[in-house]
C-alpha cells in the first residue's frame, strides 16, 4: 500500500470535506473497477457511488479537466494495482484487519513460541518442530532451522540450531502475526513482494509507547526478529487424492521453503570500520510469502482449502498487552485470534498450560499452598479482565463456572475453590471488526439494494465457507456460489436471509 492509498483510506469518513483532486482520483479508480476492495467497501457502506462523488465535484470551482488530466499522468505512475512490489505504510489502517491464518500461519505462530516442542530427529540430527494433522496423522507440517546468511536451504542440527531457536519468543511471534496481515493484503500472496518500513513496525508491535529504548535500538531489534524469523522453514505434507494409475496409492505433496523471505535495508551512516549501519535511522524489512503458499493454492491445497486465502481478525488493541507482565493474556489473545474457529469452552487449567510457562508447576505448588491457590487465581482473574478491556468476549459455562467464581464477583471464594476453578470451563472470543458491529446495530446499511458481491464479502470477513453458509441454508454450494456471482438471480428478501445467516454463524 502505497502512501496516497493511505491517505484515501484514512479519509473516507470525511468525504464531503476532500479537495476535488482527491475526489477525482477516487472516481477515476472507482470507475476503473481500480479501486482497492478496501476503500470500494467503505465508500458503498456509507452510500457513495460514482454518482455521488461527481455530485461533490460538481460543488468545486475547479476545471475538472485539468485537474484530472493531472491526475490521470500520476495515476500510470503510482495507481498500479499489484506491483511487483508495493510499500506498505501501516499494518492497523482500521482497529481491525484481515489476518492470513492457515495452518502454516498457526504452526508457525506455535513454533516461535513453543520453544522447548522442538526436538532433534532421530535419523537426521536436525531441529524440528512437528505438528500432525488431527483428522489424518500421514498429513504434518515440519518447521526446521535454516543457516543464517544465505540464500539457499540448509538445514541446521539442533546443536547449532538452538541458538536461533533460542531468539523466538514473544515478540517473533507478534511480527509474524503482522506479516500476516500485510500478506492478506497482496492478491496474490505467492507471488508478490511489500516493504514494510521498521517505523511502521514500531507502531504496530505496540513500541512506540516505550520509554527503555531508543527508536535506534528499537529498529536494530526489529531486525534482529526479522533476522530470526527468516531462518524459520517450513515442510507441508498433505495427501490429495489418488494416484490415476493406481487408486491404492494416494498422491503426496511436500514442500519446504522459508515460511517468510525477507530481507532487511538498513538506513543511515556506515560505521567504516564495520562497513555496517551501526545506528539506522530507519530500516525498510522487504518480504515475499514463503514459496510453499504456491503449491498450497494449487491442487492439494485447493482440497485441504488451507491456504493464506483463509483469514481472521487481528486487533490493535491486542498489540498493547504487555509482553513482559502480561505475557499469557498475550498469547491467549493472539492464538485466538489465528484459531478463530476455537470458540468453543476450554477449561481454566488447559487454558493455563497452553499459555503460562511453568502453569504445570505452579499449579501443584498451589494445590498445597492457599497463598498460591489465591494469587495464581488473582493472575487468571487479571487475564480475562485485560482481554475483555481489549474487546475480547468472555463467556463463563454456568454449569461448571459458577457466578461467586467469577472475576467480577464479591462473594468469597468457597471451600474447594480452586479444584473448582481448574475445570471450570470458558470461551474466548476475539473482538468483532467494527464495521460488522455496525451492521448489527444499524439497519440503515442494510436498506440499499444487497448484490452477490456483498454477500460474497459479509461472508468472508465473517471468516465462513461457501458450504458453512450453504449447509445452514439447506442449499446446494454450487448454487449460493452462482448467487455471489451473479449467475442466478438474487432477491432482496432472499439476500437480507442469507445475510441474517451469515451474522447468526458469525455470533455462533
Amino acid at each position: 500500500m502505497n502512501e496516497e492509498h493511505f491517505s484515501l483510506t484514512t479519509k473516507i469518513d470525511n468525504l464531503d470535506n476532500l479537495p476535488i483532486e482527491t475526489l477525482i482520483k477516487i472516481k477515476q479508480l472507482y470507475e476503473d473497477n481500480n479501486l482497492p476492495q478496501d476503500i470500494k467497501f467503505l465508500l458503498e457502506e456509507k452510500g457513495f457511488n460514482s454518482e455521488k462523488i461527481s455530485e461533490l465535484m460538481s460543488k468545486s470551482n475547479y476545471k475538472e479537466s485539468e485537474i484530472e488530466e493531472k491526475y490521470t499522468h500520476h495515476e500510470n505512475q503510482n495507481y498500479k494495482v499489484h506491483e511487483q512490489v508495493t510499500y506498505e505504510d501501516k499494518t492497523f489502517i482500521y482497529h481491525e484487519e484481515k489476518m492470513a491464518n492457515g495452518m502454516p500461519i498457526y504452526t508457525g505462530y506455535k513454533a516461535m513460541l513453543e520453544k522447548d516442542s522442538w526436538t532433534e530427529e532421530t535419523i537426521s540430527n536436525l531441529a524440528v518442530y512437528r505438528y500432525e494433522g488431527k483428522s489424518n496423522s500421514e498429513n504434518y507440517i515440519k518447521h526446521y532451522i535454516n543457516k543464517g546468511n544465505t540464500n539457499e536451504i540448509i538445514t541446521l542440527p539442533f546443536s547449532e540450531a538452538i541458538q536461533i531457536i533460542d531468539k523466538f519468543g514473544i515478540d517473533t511471534a507478534k511480527l509474524h502475526l503482522i506479516l500476516a496481515v500485510h500478506a492478506c493484503r497482496q492478491e496474490k500472496p505467492w507471488d508478490s513482494k511489500f516493504t514494510i518500513k521498521g517505523s511502521d513496525l514500531i507502531t504496530a508491535l505496540g513500541w512506540h509507547k516505550r520509554t527503555d529504548l531508543s527508536i535506534t535500538e528499537k529498529l536494530n531489534k526489529i531486525s534482529q526478529l526479522a533476522w530470526a524469523i527468516n531462518c524459520l522453514l517450513i515442510q507441508v505434507k498433505w495427501i490429495y487424492g489418488k494416484s490415476k494409475k493406481n487408486k491404492n496409492i494416494n498422491q503426496i505433496a511436500i514442500e519446504t521453503s522459508r515460511i517468510w523471505d525477507l530481507s532487511v535495508k538498513e538506513l543511515g551512516k556506515e560505521n567504516p570500520l564495520t562497513e555496517k549501519v551501526d545506528n539506522p535511522e530507519e530500516i525498510e524489512i522487504t518480504v515475499r510469502p514463503g514459496l510453499w503458499t504456491y503449491s498450497f493454492l494449487n491442487e492439494g491445497g485447493k482440497v485441504a482449502q488451507t491456504a493464506l486465502y483463509h483469514f481472521s481478525w487481528l486487533s490493535e488493541s491486542i498489540m498493547s498487552i504487555d509482553p513482559y507482565h502480561e505475557e499469557a493474556a498475550l498469547r491467549i489473545a493472539m492464538i485466538q485470534s489465528i484459531a478463530a474457529y476455537r470458540d468453543s469452552y476450554i477449561t481454566v487449567e488447559t487454558w493455563l498450560k497452553e499459555n503460562l510457562n511453568g502453569a504445570s508447576t505452579r499449579i501443584e505448588k498451589a494445590k498445597t499452598d492457599f497463598r498460591r491457590r489465591a494469587e495464581l487465581k488473582n493472575y487468571w482473574d487479571n487475564i480475562l479482565i485485560t482481554l475483555k478491556n481489549v474487546g475480547f468476549t468472555v463467556n463463563f459455562d454456568p454449569e461448571t463456572y459458577p457466578e461467586w467464581l467469577r472475576p467480577d464477583s464479591q462473594k468469597s471464594n468457597k471451600r474447594g475453590y480452586f479444584d473448582i476453578l481448574l475445570q471450570a470451563k470458558v470461551s474466548i472470543r476475539p473482538p468483532t471488526p467494527a464495521y460488522l458491529r455496525e451492521r448489527k446495530t444499524n439497519p440503515k446499511l442494510i436498506q440499499k439494494t444487497i448484490t452477490g458481491i456483498d454477500i460474497k464479502k459479509a461472508r468472508e470477513s465473517a471468516g465462513l465457507s461457501l458450504a458453512t453458509v450453504a449447509d445452514y441454508l439447506k442449499i446446494h454450494r454450487s448454487t449460493l456460489s452462482k448467487k455471489e456471482s451473479g449467475d442466478r438471480i438474487l432477491k432482496q428478501d432472499e439476500a437480507k436471509e442469507i445475510l441474517k445467516v451469515i451474522l447468526t454463524l458469525q455470533d455462533s
